[in-house]
């Protein structure tokens, strides 16, 4: 009987042991779970911060791509406008040139026909003398 009492009390102590044990596990199990949902609520958190940058990386991709094909087309549009500026330039001296051209051409027809003129004038005044000295006895 003292073998049988020593044996419940050592399986009674091992039992208590265990149990001891088992509440530290389960204990221990409450924790690991606590922090899991910690874990788990941060790492959430991290995931939508990671897929928002995501999406605003995205659109400042579309944003810059936009941008380039704008700065292109405006730099054609550029080149375009300095080359009908060029044009208009030439233009613009060649007219300058045939204006010039035409006010000396001007200027000279002036005084050929300022000397007609002034001929003609002579010539009939001298007529209206030849005639006036005609009629006079």
């Amino acid at each position: 009987m003292r073998f049988l009492r020593h044996e419940i009390t050592s399986v009674s102590a091992y039992k208590a042991c265990q149990e001891s044990a088992l509440e530290a596990t389960h204990a221990e199990l409450m924790t690991s779970r606590q922090s899991l949902e910690e874990i788990d609520r941060l790492t959430g958190g991290v995931q939508e911060k990671i897929e928002d940058g995501r999406k605003k990386v995205k659109n400042i991709t579309e944003n810059i791509t936009v941008l380039k094909e704008k700065h292109t087309e405006l730099t054609e549009k550029r080149k375009e406008m300095w080359q009908e500026d060029a044009k208009l330039d030439s233009l613009m001296n060649r007219a300058a040139d045939e204006l010039k051209t035409a006010e000396r051409i001007l200027a000279g027809m002036m005084d050929k026909a300022f000397c007609f003129l002034f001929f003609l004038f002579s010539v009939l005044t001298l007529y209206h003398r030849i005639l006036a000295r005609g009629s006079k006895p």
